[in-house]
């Protein structure tokens, strides 16, 4: 029977072309046999889809021998970027491209590329395993939390990214991409030589781990007693600063219920009523204006279920009947309940550097500082102490 995924792994050519294509089990088998029927049965290849009888094509660095003393990278390259637009132009760079319009195949460069065999990746794809992070389009392991894909050599990891989301070794680019650049900066080789990662990849994704996998430890919170005394315990520095940032996407996968979080969420298209809070000079300037001009404060804000500028006119003034000249906060074109700032979530979220400052922050501040009550609970009492 025909095999076609030991056909690509077989072939250093094509096994290098595959995993620059970021091809899942089921698009490796289709690819290879759209290459076998396409090319290879003419090509005098040892291995084939009916017999692999060369074992060093399934180790072999490759080479300038496998394409006829041509430059390695060149021929790589080129051929990686025929793909764009074709069959074969899907899953991770598929998801790439959702991402960002510019980070598709014809950006794809082989300069440093790694030209030995991903050993992990190839136990992934034939386990079946190997499928597409699309928050961070990149490929995981669903079996191996410590999977990272062998791409560039170490060193060169940024040229798998556009230029300017990687500065000197640091991570520039969209937040979404700054926890998966921390697990590959932090990857190291095993023994056998092979890429692992040392931060574990999250069953929620790389694009929603927890803030620079910052696990708290021996944390204990006991509540009650005669002072209502609250306290935090655990070793000085043992933080989870997902508790401290309440509006990003980690505190959601952290202490929120999946099933609680569509609520919460900001950054989908919004075509329902937004409330608009406004002055008072702007829902009544002339009542506002006689106000003032008697030493009064004027009307405190208040607020209307408002949609759009084109919908609601101004009730008194100057400008009565007239389109109302402030804006709201939903409507066309923002299309958005955020004006003209749409955020998510996980745009919040540390990265590497950021969370790095807020623990020297909280550390910073004191051991055990001591928080007026009221502030944080409603209950009459002691304290509210954290630390030991």
């Amino acid at each position: 029977m025909a095999d076609y995924t030991q056909y690509v792994l077989g072939n250093p050519d094509l096994r290098e072309n595959a995993e620059a294509l970021g091809l899942t089990p089921s698009e490796i088998a289709e690819w290879g046999e759209w290459h076998w029927t396409a090319h290879g049965n003419d090509e005098g290849r040892l291995n084939t889809p009916d017999k692999q009888d060369f074992a060093p094509g399934f180790t072999e660095t490759l080479g300038a021998q496998h394409y006829q003393g041509r430059d390695v990278e060149d021929v790589l390259q080129a051929s990686v970027r025929s793909a764009y637009g074709g069959d074969f132009d899907e899953s991770m760079w598929t998801a790439r491209e959702n991402l960002d319009a510019d980070w598709n195949l014809k950006q794809f460069i082989a300069d440093e590329w790694n030209l030995n065999p991903d050993n992990p990746y190839g136990s992934g794809i034939l386990g079946n395993t190997i499928a597409v992070d699309t928050g961070v389009g990149q490929l995981y392991d669903s079996g191996d939390d410590l999977f990272v894909q062998d791409r560039y050599n170490t060193g060169s990891q940024a040229n798998d990214f556009l230029d300017s989301w990687v500065t000197d070794g640091n991570w520039t680019g969209p937040d979404w991409g700054a926890n998966y650049w921390d697990v590959l900066d932090t990857a190291e080789r095993d023994a056998d030589g092979d890429l692992r990662a040392t931060i574990p990849r999250a069953d929620t994704g790389w694009d929603t781990s927890v803030d620079n996998n910052i696990t708290p430890s021996n944390n204990i919170t006991t509540l009650g007693g005669a002072d209502n005394i609250t306290t935090l315990g655990g070793a000085e520095g043992a933080m989870d600063l997902s508790a401290y940032r309440p509006w990003t996407q980690n505190y959601w996968d952290t202490y929120v219920p999946a099933a609680s979080q569509g609520l919460l969420k900001m950054n989908k298209p919004q075509r329902d009523y937004g409330l608009a809070y406004l002055p008072g000079e702007h829902r009544d300037p002339v009542l506002w204006a006689a106000g003032a001009g008697g030493g009064l404060t004027g009307h405190i804000p208040g607020g209307g279920w408002r949609f759009s500028p084109d919908s609601y006119k101004t009730q008194t003034g100057d400008r009565a009947g007239k389109l109302a000249p402030w804006r709201f906060t939903s409507g066309a074109p923002q299309a958005s309940n955020i004006y003209n700032t749409p955020w998510t979530a996980r745009s919040m979220n540390l990265n590497k550097a950021q969370g790095a400052d807020w623990a020297d922050f909280l550390s910073s501040i004191d051991t055990s500082p001591t928080i007026t009550p009221g502030l944080l609970s409603t209950k009459k009492g002691g304290p509210i102490n954290f630390g030991t």
